[in-house]
């Protein structure tokens, strides 16, 4: 079922086949994979947990390039309701899955549900059973000594360079092989660990504070799921007792822009590990300070420890005195109400 919207003129070369290598030189593809294998094993990816975006060309940056088969041979693909919507004028026929060996080479195989359907729009694609490779003319994908299988996501024609061409939504696509299992980072499998993003915030001394005193506040954003956190942003709170300097993060991110900070994005947060900021201010006025951070990402799965705040006491205010006479004033002050505390105590 395909809904279309948009129908214009392209420039570039389409697809014409559901299943398509990119080159005719499969050397690398066929050692070891001479004839018809037959599978003993298959992987079952779910777009209903976890969307799919199709951004650019190949191998290019921003493409979702994930690891989540491992195995010897990859024989064929069967799909189910595979739901694809394009954003603006992109087609249904440009955006492919592409399967290969860890190098993301050009030997491996494109899968094109959208084949011939030159129009935007949303389409739901089935394959009505078990697309072999072999019976369409191509050969098994056979996988490198490390058994690792990588999958992209890519556009055939690109129709906004840096930005978003298509989304699988939902449905299932099954891959077919020889001794297959997903990895336990894969997002598009049920039951594998997810993403979990927490947040940690303190300060690297404490104690008397002046104004005028520069602070630096330590963040660390934990990821303690099995895959990357993606589309990562940090929205800080700064107290008004402080005059921004400078936030900076171990993956490159920067900033001495106070305006920044309010939704700043931050790299992929790979999967078990932390992203380390610092946040340097200065104290411009008495009182209690109280910053607060609070991180999102794409595939967070779980979002109630997702903020943090850290409070201290902040500067004390001194009230100067001015005069000698002053002064004076108030030490005799001091000294006659001592004294009446005193003569108080002193039994008649």
């Amino acid at each position: 079922m395909v809904c279309w919207s948009v129908l214009a003129n392209k420039d570039g070369e389409q697809i014409t086949e559901i299943l398509s290598a990119i080159t005719n030189n499969n050397s690398s593809q066929t050692s070891g994979a001479t004839g018809s294998i037959a599978p003993n094993s298959s992987v079952t990816l779910d777009f209903s947990i976890t969307t799919a975006e199709s951004w650019d060309g190949k191998n290019q940056p921003k493409n979702v390039i994930v690891n989540c088969i491992n195995g010897e041979f990859i024989t064929g693909f069967e799909y189910s309701n595979l739901t694809l919507t394009t954003v603006g004028g992109s087609y249904l026929s440009e955006a492919v899955i592409y399967f290969s060996d860890s190098t993301n080479g050009d030997d491996g195989i494109r899968l094109t549900a959208g084949v011939a359907n030159e129009s935007s729009g949303t389409g739901i694609f089935n394959s009505d059973g078990i697309l072999d490779l072999t019976d369409t003319g191509n050969v098994d994908i056979v996988s490198l000594q490390n058994n690792q299988f990588n999958i992209q996501f890519y556009e055939i024609i690109d129709d906004a360079v840096d930005a978003i061409d298509a989304r699988f939504t939902n449905g299932t696509l099954t891959v077919w092989g020889v001794d297959l299992v997903a990895t336990d980072s894969c997002q598009f499998v049920a039951g594998k660990t997810g993403t979990d993003l927490s947040v940690e915030y303190t300060i690297d001394s404490t104690g008397f504070y002046r104004i005028g005193d520069s602070l630096e506040f330590d963040l660390a954003i934990n990821n303690n799921g099995g895959i990357a956190a993606t589309n990562v942003v940090l929205a800080n709170t700064l107290s008004t007792k402080l005059q921004f300097t400078e936030m900076s993060c171990d993956d490159g991110t920067n900033t001495t822009d106070v305006a920044d900070i309010a939704m700043m994005g931050v790299q992929d947060i790979a999967a078990n590990s932390s992203l380390q900021c610092v946040l340097n201010a200065s104290i411009v006025s008495a009182g209690q300070i109280i910053n607060s951070v609070t991180v999102t990402a794409d595939n967070d799965s779980d979002t109630g420890n997702n903020f943090a705040s850290l409070a201290i006491g902040g500067a004390v205010a001194i009230i100067p005195v001015n005069n000698l006479f002053a002064l004076v004033l108030l030490v005799f002050g001091l000294l006659f109400f001592a004294r009446k505390r005193i003569l108080s105590l002193i039994p008649i």
